[in-house]
C-alpha cells in the first residue's frame, strides 16, 4: 500500500511540473511599438528619420521585429541595421541587443539607447507610437 501511495503521490508532482507553467513574459515601459527619430553615430553625421521609416516592436516575449520601409538609407553602423527578428533582454538599465549591452532610459514616451555617447558613442532615439 506504501508502494500505491508513493507512486501516486510521484505522478502527481510530475504531472504538474511542464515548461507551461514559467511565465517569461516581460511586463516593461518599452513593450510597444517605437519610430526611431534620430542615429547618432559618434562622430559622423546624424541621421534624422521620418514616422514609420524605422519602426522596432517589442513584444513581451522578448521577440524583437525591426521594420525598414522600402527605400529608407540607413547607417550600417546601427545597431539592428536591417528588417527583422532579435532577440532582446532588460534590466534595470541595460538592454542587451544580438550579444551587445547598451544603456537606455524611457522618458515621456522618448526612448534612448546608448553605447557611451559622452565618448562618441551610438545613440538611437526612438518615439513611442501611441495609437
Amino acid at each position: 500500500m506504501k508502494n500505491i501511495f508513493f507512486i501516486l503521490v510521484q505522478a502527481f508532482f510530475l504531472s504538474n511540473c511542464n515548461e507551461d507553467n514559467v511565465s517569461t513574459k516581460i511586463n516593461h515601459p518599452i513593450t510597444g511599438s517605437w519610430h526611431l527619430i534620430s542615429y547618432e553615430p559618434g562622430f559622423s553625421p546624424t541621421s534624422f528619420y521620418k514616422n514609420e521609416e524605422v519602426t522596432w516592436v517589442f513584444y513581451n516575449d522578448g521577440k524583437l521585429v525591426v521594420k525598414i520601409k522600402n527605400g529608407t538609407s540607413i547607417n550600417n553602423s546601427m545597431p539592428l541595421s536591417s528588417d527583422g527578428n532579435y532577440l532582446y533582454t532588460i534590466t534595470d538599465k541595460l538592454i542587451t541587443l544580438k550579444d551587445f549591452e547598451y544603456d537606455y532610459s524611457i522618458e515621456n514616451e522618448t526612448l534612448t539607447i546608448s553605447n557611451n555617447p559622452a565618448a562618441d558613442g551610438k545613440r538611437l532615439i526612438f518615439q513611442k507610437v501611441v495609437k
